[in-house]
């Protein structure tokens, strides 16, 4: 009984300080989630369980769903090249943008076609939500629309997104319909740049952007009063990571993630910053340090997109160059450790009764 203890106590003790050193895991590589094909992970997210991804290169583009992600990771492909041209009017060479949820369904804001499209992650079925034909039509529009970066309202289901020929903030109402919620001189006004970098929405409809030029602030606009003004800033960055001279704040991964807000720095040194608006600056974290990023399995400190796993921060990355692996990942859930090393307690427990 004593070396059956002692070996719980090992595997106890090696499995806790395998979580300390283990910042993050893989929950699934892109050979599994392209099947092989050639294809390069463009956007994605989570939905409790399921993985949603969007794939393009060498002439095919479609949507997959991984299900039972970081498990089972069965990926079926919920919308095709063919059904995806159908839908977007075009055959382009390839797809790009960022891929959200909102409710039941999939939002891309597409940046090939600048149309704005939507996919039911159960059936599959795709629909143009907002055409370039609408877009190329807004006011102050000068040729072309520009789709860039945006975030869904979790309490509406409603799409915001950022339009770069104007360089304003427009929100999805309805289909081919979009409302107009900050322009370029109210962004300026803001955050200091009418081009930002990064654009997240709370439940409340409150926005967040970041700067793109220095000093890179990020700054709040509350539509139902008008109220804005500065809630972290680089310096405030800077301290907290306790190192560098710069910050850069992704467009892309920038949302929230379990009632923070969550970007990917892109300064020196990268990092993936977190923060509370409540408290920006008592919950100002470094979720994960470059070194920690560069020595998990995806040898890179770079993010495309956001997203939450187990309650804790998950990511796509993209990124292939200088070692790195391309794939999903997720800061581990402790819990699963906690019961393994609790095994050992208990076992410990029942030997002193039964002494």
């Amino acid at each position: 009984m004593k070396s059956t203890l002692a070996v719980c106590f090992t595997l106890a003790a090696s499995l806790v300080a395998s979580q300390s050193h283990a910042q993050y895991v893989q929950l699934a590589d892109l050979p599994t989630i392209n099947g092989g094909d050639g294809t390069t992970l463009i956007s994605g997210t989570i939905v409790g369980n399921d993985a949603f991804a969007m794939l393009s290169g060498g002439g095919l583009h479609r949507i997959v769903k991984i299900a039972d992600v970081g498990g089972a990771n069965t990926v079926t492909t919920l919308a095709d090249t063919a059904s995806l041209n159908t839908t977007l009017g075009e055959t382009p060479t390839g797809i790009s943008g960022t891929l959200l949820a909102s409710g039941g369904d999939l939002i891309i804001l597409e940046n090939s076609t600048d149309q704005i499209v939507t996919i039911d992650q159960g059936t599959g079925a795709s629909s143009l939500l907002v055409s370039d034909t609408v877009l190329d039509g807004l006011p102050g529009v000068s040729g072309a629309a520009t789709v860039s970066f945006g975030d869904i309202d979790p309490t509406t289901g409603n799409a915001f997104f950022y339009e770069g020929d104007t360089d304003s903030v427009y929100e999805v109402t309805g289909t081919d319909a979009v409302s107009l919620v900050l322009t370029d001189t109210e962004l300026a006004a803001i955050s200091g740049d009418d081009t930002p970098s990064g654009l997240a929405v709370d439940g409340a409809g409150v926005l967040y952007v970041g700067q793109n030029s220095s000093p890179e602030n990020v700054a709040f606009f509350d539509p139902s009063d008008d109220s804005s003004g500065t809630v972290i800033t680089e310096g405030d960055v800077l301290a907290a990571q306790g190192a560098g001279s710069d910050i850069g704040i992704s467009s892309t991964a920038f949302t929230f993630v379990n009632g923070v807000v969550a970007f990917a720095n892109t300064g020196t040194p990268d990092n993936f910053v977190t923060f509370d608006p409540a408290d920006p600056t008592g919950t100002l974290d470094i979720a994960l340090r470059e070194v920690q990023l560069l020595a998990g399995p995806a040898g890179i400190d770079a993010a495309i997109a956001f997203s939450s796993f187990n309650g804790n921060l998950a990511w796509f990355n993209l990124s292939s160059g200088g070692g790195g692996v391309p794939g999903i990942y997720a800061i581990p859930e402790p819990a699963s450790v906690m019961v393994l090393a609790s095994l050992g307690l208990v076992a410990v427990g029942t030997r002193r009764r039964t002494a």
